[in-house]
């Protein structure tokens, strides 16, 4: 698939089915995060955590649903996704909320890489900001990072991946200003 085809295709995915994504496929993936751009070179303040235990994603869904307000999808927050991929960071005060625009970086190389591979994918962030510190303990974490952002990875419960449903323009549309 070509990169404007995965760019266009992107969506996200709320019921993931029990398939997993091949190790092979997400080094790819990872590699793809690992290969956007970070202000000031500062890859030294990133972290990824590929989550794949069983037992802690249920346990970061359960917390989760516990904190939220109610949500219309029964299985929101995590959507039964078996991989989860955390991207924490380095706060820096010496350039106040880089880290946000690096995560976001690393986050759409990983979402479009997946499409790009068949994969189906969902950008998560609200849960994160609700975890107990426990469960941030549980995460592994090095120091002084902390989690902003998560991607789940893995197969449509109802289809084989995105590349059966292929766009070739963009779906939503947002307002531009030319000064020419």
């Amino acid at each position: 698939m070509d990169t404007l085809t995965a760019i266009f295709t992107r969506h996200s995915t709320r019921a993931f089915g029990a398939k997993r994504v091949s190790d092979a496929d997400l080094r790819r993936v990872l590699a793809a995060g690992m290969s956007a751009p970070v202000g000031r070179s500062r890859y030294d303040t990133l972290h990824l955590s590929v989550i794949r235990n069983a037992a802690l994603i249920e346990d970061l869904q359960t917390y989760a649903k516990s904190v939220l307000p109610p949500q219309s999808r029964p299985d929101a927050p995590l959507y039964n996704c078996n991989t989860l991929i955390l991207v924490s960071s380095v706060m820096q005060s010496d350039a106040p909320a880089i880290e946000y625009a690096n995560v976001g970086a690393v986050m759409t190389n990983m979402a479009i890489a997946s499409t790009a591979l068949g994969i189906d994918s969902i950008w998560l962030w609200g849960f994160l900001r609700v975890l107990s510190p426990e469960l941030i303990a549980r995460l592994g974490l090095p120091a002084g990072h902390i989690p902003i952002s998560a991607l789940g990875i893995g197969y449509a419960a109802d289809s084989q991946g995105v590349a059966a449903t292929e766009f070739s323009k963009p779906r939503h549309a947002i307002d531009v200003t030319y000064l020419d």
